[in-house]
């Protein structure tokens, strides 16, 4: 499959969604690694740190496929920094509202004055970079399940990524005037997009399983001493 058309529409929106991307069979073989970890989590906010916790989901999304994707989209040699799984379903149904992905992973808490906004979360440091290290990673969502209208789908807002790191006041500005793009993704859909564009869900209104395997790929490292909370040698 052929993906050189991507980091164009990468630049312009913000977003691409690739259909077919991911086989069906290879859907199903991810669900099956994601469901007993999936059923014994009881936060609505997802699984966290996937690649690192799950037995087998390394190896599946290690192939050429999830590869091409993440090198086209940027251009350069990409590997997995971040990992989530989110399955939004009856008791477990959330909505989140406009927002850009500021934070990253890294592995230990080294203050710098240009990375803010230090947390912890399960035992793993985030912190928000420059916005230049933002601009050189791409997310794919990898779609396990179909996401249609009653699904509480993503929305995102096209070209928000171009305004760089974002205040409310501006979020609330633009979230009034940009051209909203609802991702109705069928099983097997990549949906890549920036870090710094605008994006929202609303809670579904016929909830069933909607599994999304979030996979935040960067291509760049960080500057010493930081370092990424996970990097593959399976993707370099």
């Amino acid at each position: 499959m052929k993906f050189d058309w991507i980091k164009d529409q990468l630049d312009l929106n913000g977003f691409v969604l690739v259909r077919s991307a991911i086989s069906v069979e290879t859907c199903r073989e991810l669900a099956q690694c994601l469901d007993p970890f999936l059923n014994a989590q009881v936060s609505a906010a997802g699984l966290r740190h996937v690649l690192m916790k799950v037995p087998g989901v390394l190896e599946i999304a290690s192939g050429s496929t999830f590869r091409q994707l993440a090198c086209h989209a940027l251009r350069s040699k990409a590997w997995p920094v971040k990992s989530i799984c989110f399955d939004k379903r009856s008791d477990a149904n959330w909505l989140v509202p406009w927002h850009q992905d500021l934070s990253i992973a890294v592995r230990d808490r080294h203050p710098r004055p240009d990375f803010r906004n230090w947390s912890l979360k399960e035992g793993v440091h985030y912190v928000q970079p420059p916005v230049e290290i933002l601009q050189t990673m791409v997310t794919l969502r990898v779609y396990l399940d179909e996401s249609g209208p009653e699904s509480g789908s993503l929305r995102v807002l096209t070209g928000s990524h171009r305004f760089g790191r974002l205040s409310q006041s501006k979020i609330d500005q633009i979230a009034a005037t940009a051209e909203e793009y609802v991702c109705l993704a069928n099983r097997g859909d990549v949906f890549l997009m920036s870090p710094l564009v605008l994006h929202a869900s609303s809670k579904a209104t016929q909830p069933v399983h909607r599994r999304i395997l979030h996979i935040e790929f960067a291509s760049q490292k960080l500057p010493d001493p930081l370092k990424w909370c996970f990097e593959s040698s399976d993707f370099k």
